[in-house]
């Protein structure tokens, strides 16, 4: 309500857009946040990388990669010394089946970041898994979880990363102790993918709904949702 009278006493200040836009994605409002974000950007001829950024993950969650990947790369452009808009980039090139490229974007986030967050060297390891070296990002994630046993991205990611390997048992594990910490919208969504590679649909269609009830735009766990749904009818 408050970016919302802001917004009202001053409609062409591209700040002020551009926080109601974040304000939208923090309440799990994406969809409304993208024009929102689009606006902020029109009304800017040299947008900060911020504003990029927040319009690429706006598009990302809602499943518009080619636009997240365009957002990002403008935003890389823009400012390429920062370490999260080339790991924001190399998500989104997983999403598109280029992990080798997104290895690239993550290894120069490396190089900008010593120290990344988790999610960073998280994503890094499925990379890793999709470019066929599951050895090493799996001894990736057990390094990480060493150094950060008490974030939870290290185990949502370590879950990912096994469960691509088949490692659905180990994955389940992961996955509940990334809950156990947080249970943010891709902790349950990961909980949710764990059980249903494990073809328990009763478990895993709790979690989806958790996560969509968290974050009602991200389009993942809708899938997984409808899948599980789909699956369960036919046991």
């Amino acid at each position: 309500e408050n970016a919302k009278k802001a917004i009202s006493l001053e409609p062409s200040n591209s700040d002020v857009n551009n926080l109601y836009g974040y304000v939208l994605t923090l309440a799990g409002e994406h969809k409304k946040a993208i024009p929102v974000f689009e606006k902020a950007i029109s009304l800017d001829p040299i947008p900060p990388f911020w504003y990029l950024i927040q319009l690429g993950v706006a598009y990302y969650w809602t499943g518009q990669n080619e636009e997240a990947r365009v957002a990002f790369k403008r935003a890389v452009e823009r400012s390429p010394g920062i370490s999260d808009s080339h790991a924001l980039l190399g998500c989104v090139l997983i999403s598109l089946g280029e992990p080798g490229e997104a290895l690239v974007e993550f290894d120069k986030a490396l190089s900008l970041n010593r120290e990344p967050p988790a999610w960073c060297n998280g994503s890094r390891a499925v990379a890793l898994v999709e470019i066929g070296k599951p050895e090493e990002a799996i001894t990736t994630m057990q390094d990480l979880i060493s150094r950060q046993p008490d974030d939870a991205d290290g185990y949502r990611f370590f879950s990912k990363v096994l469960r691509l390997e088949g490692k659905h048992e180990d994955a389940l594990q992961m996955a509940k102790k990334a809950v156990g910490l947080r249970s943010g919208h891709y902790d349950n969504f990961e909980l949710g993918m764990a059980y249903f590679m494990l073809e328990q649909y009763d478990q895993a269609i709790p979690q989806f709904k958790k996560s969509i009830q968290l974050k009602p735009d991200y389009l993942a766990p809708h899938l997984g949702l409808a899948a599980a749904y789909s699956l369960a009818s036919l046991m």
